[in-house]
């Protein structure tokens, strides 16, 4: 795509607009999935009687096993995600993992028993996983270059909003199963809206219907909008990758590795420094914290900022640079958790019961909230988005594919483990014992990060890639013309 052609007809971004939001309602029905487990969990493990046969409680050990349960099904999710999207499409896999969705929620509203309860919850990280590794590649790859980093960002505000949508549910709906129910909204509107868009250009050339690729291309950039140039650039660039296709023992050339080691420990650090944990059981995390406030109130609090802190961070990751925000971040997230957890044994020392009342803490009760606000903060815009805006930058073309599933499938393996073990962790250590676990991982990250992870801002692919020492050749010459190298002429 020339820029005289950009500038003399620039590419429409309504159907752009659209499609992004057809697609983040995946993001949405992930992120409800992630918060549905904070008032579920404790109305499941709550020590009242049941007044009914269906009404299931769960143990703390079955409990851990329901709220991490979704991260290992997202597991094997990536990968059938992969597979899907390179043999029915990005726009039809997005379609067909829909209906399950729906009807994993239908499983979970209608469970009698803890193995239902578990197959619902496991099907529901499965879909999660699905969606997480075939939206954001759709959206990137029909959106313009000088949108491309907007649009990407609504995924993962979309995501956070899901999680307020599941926050809200619980706080006014109070009941589980009813809120089960109100989570299939999102899959719904997933599969009604992705019903009127286009597939994307960038697989249907891969698939040779160059003729259906041209008008997808047309669709998404306008009918006043000269496509030829950015179709033979696209051309161009799969014949390329085609020619440095992949093949396993290319994981062992030090410029794969390298970029493998850090994206792996990025994804690593961004679900063991205690976030996903802390948010999949937040209203547990509330009560045994002593805060003042109601925890419906906390947790809705919780959801606004961390959707509005995302969407700052959206902003900041092209300003700011990648290193220094991951930097801050681990700092500040060490500083905060290790606060609560202060907090945490100060109020277990002065209040012996095991569920201590909110007056028991009098006007200190909100610190335990601004200190997670802080904490939620600080991810949002450092630890959360920049190991996924990083695992698309350090490979080359012709393994990023491969690399970036492996980060994936690292990501929900930490996260399984991590919220599986957060109930025994805190019977062991006590809560405050695991916030200051979590704050030393946090500055593990930090130095981690300050030692080892380069600054990609402003870097184009290929000198991303040349700084790991990648050969000539690897890193196809479209990519610099389709994306950055684009912009850059532009300025």
């Amino acid at each position: 795509m020339t820029i005289d052609t950009m500038e003399s007809h620039p590419p429409s971004r309504i159907q752009q607009y659209i499609t992004t939001a057809s697609a983040t309602m995946g993001a949405l029905a992930l992120g409800s999935v992630i918060g549905f487990t904070t008032h579920c969990v404790a109305q499941l493990t709550s020590e009242d009687t049941p007044t009914s046969s269906s009404d299931l409680r769960l143990t703390p050990p079955e409990a851990s096993w329901f709220a991490s349960s979704a991260n290992l099904g997202a597991v094997v999710g990536g990968l059938i995600g992969g597979l899907a999207a390179n043999h029915i499409g990005r726009r039809g896999t997005l379609l067909v993992v829909a209906p399950p969705f729906i009807a994993s929620w239908l499983m979970i509203a209608l469970a009698y028993d803890f193995a239902l309860l578990m197959a619902g919850r496991v099907l529901t990280g499965v879909c999660m996983g699905i969606v997480c590794s075939v939206a954001p590649p759709y959206i990137g790859e029909f959106a313009s270059a000088n949108i491309r980093g907007t649009l990407g960002s609504c995924f993962q505000v979309m995501l956070t909003t899901g999680i307020l949508y599941a926050f809200f549910l619980g706080a006014v709906v109070g009941n589980w199963r009813l809120q089960a129910f109100l989570c299939m909204l999102p899959p719904g509107l997933l599969l009604v809206s992705m019903y009127f868009a286009k597939e994307s250009p960038i697989y249907l050339l891969a698939k040779g219907r160059d003729e259906e690729a041209a008008k997808s291309l047309q669709f998404f950039r306008g009918k006043n909008y000269n496509i030829q140039d950015e179709m033979k650039v696209l051309k161009e660039s799969l014949e390329d990758a085609q020619r440095n296709s992949f093949s396993l023992k290319d994981l062992k050339q030090s410029y794969v590795l390298k970029p493998l080691f850090i994206s792996l420990l990025l994804m690593f650090f961004q679900q063991t420094t205690g976030v996903p944990a802390v948010m999949f059981n937040l209203t547990t995390v509330f009560r045994a914290s002593g805060s003042a406030l109601s925890d419906d109130m906390s947790v809705i609090i919780i959801g606004i900022v961390q959707v509005l802190a995302t969407g700052g961070g959206s902003v900041l990751v092209d300003r700011a640079g990648r290193k220094r925000l991951l930097i801050i971040s681990a700092a500040v997230m060490a500083v905060s958790i290790v606060g609560m957890g202060g907090f945490s044994y100060a109020n277990s020392i002065s209040s012996p019961q095991p569920n201590p009342p909110p007056a028991s803490v009098s006007a200190l009760g909100v610190i335990p909230l601004v200190l997670l606000i802080v904490f939620v903060s600080a991810f949002s815009v450092g630890l959360g988005p920049v190991p996924w805006l990083m695992m698309g930058e350090l490979f080359p073309s012709n393994v990023r594919e491969t690399a970036a599933s492996l980060s994936t499938a690292c990501n929900w393996i930490s996260a399984f483990l991590i919220t599986l073990i957060f109930y025994p962790m805190t019977a062991s250590l006590g809560e405050h014992g695991t916030y200051w676990v979590f704050g030393a991982i946090c500055l593990l990250a930090l130095v981690f990060s300050a030692c080892f992870v380069p600054e990609t801002k402003g870097k184009t692919l290929l000198q991303i890639s040349a700084y790991f020492g990648a050969p000539d050749g690897v890193v196809d010459e479209g990519e610099g013309r389709t994306g950055e190298g684009v912009m850059e002429k532009a300025v």
